[in-house]
Parts: C-alpha cells; sequence; structure tokens
C-alpha cells in the first residue's frame, strides 16, 4: 500500500513539473511572439518626405482608398520621386501616389 502512495507522489510532483515546465515555456513563446508583434505593429519611420503647395500624397491616398471602401493603414515611398502606396490592414494595396513633379522631371524630396 505504502508503495502505491510513494508511486501516486511521485507521478504527482512528475507530472507537475512536466506541466510547470511546458507551461513555462509555452507563456514564453507568447511573450515572445506577443513582443514582436507589437513591435511590427508601432515600428515604422515617419519621416517628412514632401512638401509644397498641393495637397499631401497621404491625404490623397486616404481619399482614394475612402472612396474605394477602404482605409490605408500603412504607407511606403517608393522611390524618390514621391511614387507611394498604401495598404490596408490585411495588407492588401489600396491607393497608390505619383507626384505631379514627376510629369515635370522635378524630383521631391
Amino acid at each position: 500500500m505504502i508503495v502505491f502512495i510513494y508511486l501516486f507522489i511521485y507521478l504527482f510532483i512528475y507530472l507537475f513539473i512536466y506541466l510547470f515546465i511546458y507551461l513555462f515555456i509555452y507563456l514564453f513563446y507568447l511573450f515572445i511572439y506577443l513582443f514582436i508583434y507589437f513591435i511590427y505593429l508601432f515600428s515604422g519611420d515617419n519621416e517628412f518626405v514632401c512638401q509644397g503647395e498641393t495637397p499631401s500624397p497621404t491625404s490623397e491616398m486616404d481619399e482614394v482608398a475612402k472612396n474605394n471602401g477602404a482605409r490605408c493603414r500603412r504607407y511606403y515611398m517608393l522611390n524618390a520621386m514621391c511614387h507611394m502606396m498604401c495598404e490596408n490592414k490585411a495588407r492588401e494595396i489600396v491607393a497608390t501616389y505619383i507626384s505631379p513633379e514627376l510629369m515635370n522631371g522635378e524630383v521631391c524630396y
């Protein structure tokens, strides 16, 4: 009878340690995943890239996306001549922008 009690205690302690270790590993990976996900959400370069009399490229892309029933979430500058695009939350391209100065051969910085 005592052997069964010792066996039961041994198995209980073994399972407790086993579950604790795997729970710790699971929570560690979950923390790393959430950390990387939040870095992805809140990272990005916020640079002042275009200025002038015309409306900003981001506001024009927002208007185009709104007319198409979408919403811009991220903006990308594809080259130094203000060729830009934006994508929605599902990472689909919803609007693009080509600078009017591009037609005149000027570079927009």
